[in-house]
Order: C-alpha cells, then sequence, then structure tokens
C-alpha cells in the first residue's frame, strides 16, 4: 500500500496568517492584522511534482516523528547529507544520504539504527528530497 498523495504547488483556499506573533513566553500585543497565506505555495515553492507522504517508524525521531507529513521533491538533485525518500529493495523509507569513502550509506537520525550501505545488489533508487515537514496532530 502506498502512503503518499501528490501535492498540488498551489492552494484554492488561502489561511490567514496573523501578522503579530504568539509567545511561547510572556504574552504579547494582539492584532487583528493579517494576510493570506497558500501554505501549498509555502511547501512547494509554487513547483509542480512534490509528494507528501505520511512518516511511519523511528529511525529518524531527531528530526521527524512518527505521524508527521514529509513534503518530498523528485526533481531535486539529491547532495550528500540531505534528507531523501528512498525505494530499496521494495520498500520505501526516509533516511539521510552519506558516503563513506567510497561507499553510499543511507543513515538514520536515531543512533540507535545501523547505517545502510547501499550495494550494486540493491533495488535502489532516490524518490526526491525531503523539503521540509509538518506535524499533524489528529484527535484519535
Amino acid at each position: 500500500m502506498n502512503y503518499y498523495a501528490p501535492l498540488a504547488p498551489n492552494s484554492e483556499q488561502r489561511l490567514p496568517l496573523s501578522y503579530c506573533p504568539i509567545s511561547a513566553g510572556e504574552a504579547l500585543e494582539n492584532s487583528d492584522d493579517y494576510e493570506l497565506l497558500d501554505v501549498n505555495e509555502l511547501i512547494t515553492g509554487g513547483n509542480e511534482g512534490f509528494v507528501a507522504y505520511r512518516v511511519t517508524g523511528d529511525s529518524m525521531v531527531e528530526q521527524i516523528l512518527p505521524g508527521y507529513l514529509v513534503f518530498v521533491d523528485p526533481f531535486c538533485a539529491p547532495q550528500l547529507g540531505d534528507t531523501i525518500a528512498a525505494y530499496l529493495n521494495g520498500k520505501t523509507c526516509i533516511k539521510i544520504l552519506e558516503r563513506r569513502t567510497t561507499r553510499l550509506y543511507l543513515v538514520a537520525a536515531n543512533k540507535k539504527y545501523s547505517p545502510k550501505e547501499i550495494t550494486a545488489k540493491d533495488d535502489f533508487r532516490i524518490l526526491g528530497v525531503v523539503k521540509g515537514h509538518l506535524a499533524v496532530y489528529s484527535k484519535k
């Protein structure tokens, strides 16, 4: 089962974004001034082709928690150190792309997982670069 959804480069409905910051410390003065924010354009930069995936598992918990949505640009050329979405031997995952000596690895942010070396025997392809993520909370 695939857990992805294509993301339009622009929204049909925009959300109000307050000009007034909100404090997690001392309360701030309130303002009714706002602009309309296009969340899709903010995520995609207005580019088409982005895909959103819902995250499961804990291998990226130092950066991305289970239940988050990650936004993947399949047209962005991956660089070493990027967090990528990958297809590996019939499964999909998100990991950090690293090279160690002459070998390529998929590395988890959670140190309890060992890096996975990519070899010529693996069915491997990069699905895209993770360009952002969003914490999504449900009432379940």
